[in-house]
């Protein structure tokens, strides 16, 4: 399963979380590695190590965790894109460019331990990916 998408008025309908086409996607993908869309269209990204301004990262890599369809919610784990792959956020942006998705070498990422919680309603798809996990040291 490559590639799920929803537009907004079939993402469930729900303004409370509720169970979505997405949620329930992701509830079948527990423990596998996703890239996510918004619904406004724009790549989900999340920060990790934000405590610390010289391994603070941003990524928009994730492995599913756990999914709570009575909520609605999901729980992702933060991957660190490594090498090439890592992203950058031009000055007074807010979204990711899609040209740095692709560049470079082979993902590989790091797992992190680092978690992030999402409302379904907030996600428009996902795409399943298969990077080179290298466990963090």
């Amino acid at each position: 399963m490559p590639f799920i998408g929803c537009d907004s008025s079939s993402n469930g309908g729900s303004s409370n979380g509720g169970t979505t086409c997405i949620c329930t996607t992701l509830e079948n993908l527990i423990g596998d590695h996703v890239l996510l869309t918004k619904i406004d269209g724009a790549m989900l990204y999340a920060f990790g190590d934000l405590e610390s301004g010289t391994t603070c990262f941003i990524t928009i890599y994730f492995r599913v965790s756990n999914v709570n369809l009575t909520s609605g919610c999901v729980v992702f784990e933060l991957l660190r894109p490594l090498g090439q792959r890592s992203i950058t956020l031009p000055n007074s942006v807010c979204c990711v460019p899609l040209n740095q998705v692709c560049k470079g070498q082979n993902l590989s990422v790091n797992v992190t331990n680092q978690f992030v919680t999402v409302d379904c309603d907030c996600l428009c798809s996902v795409q399943e990916i298969f990077p080179v996990v290298v466990e963090s040291v």
